[in-house]
């Protein structure tokens, strides 16, 4: 589904390269990790603000560079009790395409907060709060 999305986007930025060379730059994998990353920013966060969505994707993506959590971003999003969407058992509905812009900004563009802002949530947690964007908690480790 985004594989050929990424594929035209990487053909604009080089003309000169074939399909088969634009598809090896985009793996599978990483189809994969933006398609899970927007359906986390969909389930989770879907009612609010870009903001809180591109936070929400960066304490996905920090998660993955801790040492303290899994390192994929599946991994991350599956383990027990941390996302009601997975909890919930809706991890497989469709993300709207404002989810998918998020998470691929995210994704491409890393995380857009401190690395050490590990949790998220609509109540404190951690060692204290990064950030409050609408009813939700961005905490440190």
């Amino acid at each position: 589904m985004f594989l050929d999305e990424l594929v035209k986007e990487e053909q604009e930025n080089d003309p000169n390269i074939s399909t088969a060379v634009a598809q090896e730059r985009i793996s599978e994998t990483d189809s994969t990790n933006i398609w899970w990353l927007s359906c986390a920013l969909y389930h989770e966060c879907r009612g609010l603000n870009d903001e809180a969505q591109i936070a929400v994707a960066s304490v996905i993506m920090n998660r993955v560079k801790s040492d303290k959590f899994p390192n994929t971003i599946f991994e991350v999003l599956i383990q027990p009790g941390q996302y009601a969407f997975v909890n919930d058992e809706i991890i497989w509905g469709e993300p709207d395409e404002r989810a998918i812009k998020n998470a691929e900004y995210v994704y491409w563009n890393g995380s857009q907060i401190s690395e050490n802002v590990l949790f998220q949530a609509e109540f404190l947690q951690g060692s204290g709060v990064w950030k409050q964007i609408d009813n939700q908690y961005f905490c440190y480790e």
